[in-house]
């Protein structure tokens, strides 16, 4: 990963990501993932896989940037000699001070994912008047997309019980994670949408959020080259594309 950097940051929500992972499945995903920290190249052929790395690759890159930031940061000050050793001001005491104040207790709160009024909730359960503004637009885009995908999931195998019981919560995290994280834009979620409103080999790979962040890269990647022929659009399918990026383009 980088020279002098021996710790790596585990997510806790990644278990969310391995729920449906066999033990061989997960352990050849761990030794890929051990092996790419230490810097050993690996390749991994398995094309399952591939899509569940992708998204820790991100992640691990992302984390790495963070902390190459602060090395040059701690590095820059270092050269510059560092917090001087005996400070014409200094900000403590030396001595315990004779009319000590009561210290100010501050409590901050860092939340990294998106707050619903239940976390319990359904996303077909939830309005978007209950969903605070900076999160109105994910909740818009996995709301067309949970519905075009249960849809679509019925038209093919019937069969949406584990998909409903996917909570908003998941939902919106995974779109917000989508975008701040992957740098996916509204234009490719218009095309990834329409493009899923016909195709039948991905909605089998995609019945939950996550899966759907996994696969998103390649979504977007294919329905960007992809050339479909006017006789195969039908008029509603226009209209339903059309649909969906006005209206997530309302809240942005």
């Amino acid at each position: 990963m980088a020279e002098g950097k021996n710790k790596i940051l585990v997510y806790r929500d990644w278990i969310h990501l391995f729920e449906d992972l066999s033990d061989e499945e997960l352990g050849k995903l761990m030794r890929h993932f051990f092996e790419y920290v230490n810097d050993l190249e690996p390749v991994l052929e398995d094309r399952l896989l591939k899509g569940y790395w992708k998204n820790m690759e991100i992640t691990l890159k992302r984390d790495l940037k963070k902390w190459e930031q602060k090395a040059d940061t701690n590095r820059v000050n270092g050269q510059k000699g560092g917090r001087p050793k005996n400070p014409k001001k200094p900000t403590g005491f030396s001595n315990n001070p004779t009319n000590p104040q009561k210290g100010v207790s501050v409590s901050v709160s860092v939340n990294d994912s998106v707050s619903v009024i239940n976390k319990n909730s359904l996303i077909s359960e939830i309005k978007i008047s209950d969903v605070e503004e900076k999160n109105k637009k994910y909740f818009k885009i996995a709301t067309e997309f949970y519905k075009m995908l249960r849809t679509r999931i019925i038209e093919i195998d019937g069969n949406v019980k584990r998909f409903d019981k996917k909570k908003a919560k998941v939902w919106l995290d995974a779109f917000r994670l989508m975008t701040e994280s992957d740098g996916i834009d509204q234009k490719q979620f218009a095309r990834v949408y329409k493009f899923l409103q016909t195709d039948t080999f991905w909605i089998p790979n995609i019945q939950s959020p996550e899966k759907l962040r996994q696969q998103m890269s390649q979504l977007a990647a294919k329905s960007g080259s992809a050339k479909l022929s006017e006789h195969n659009k039908s008029k509603a399918q226009e209209t339903d594309a059309d649909r969906f990026y006005k209206t997530i383009t309302k809240v942005s």
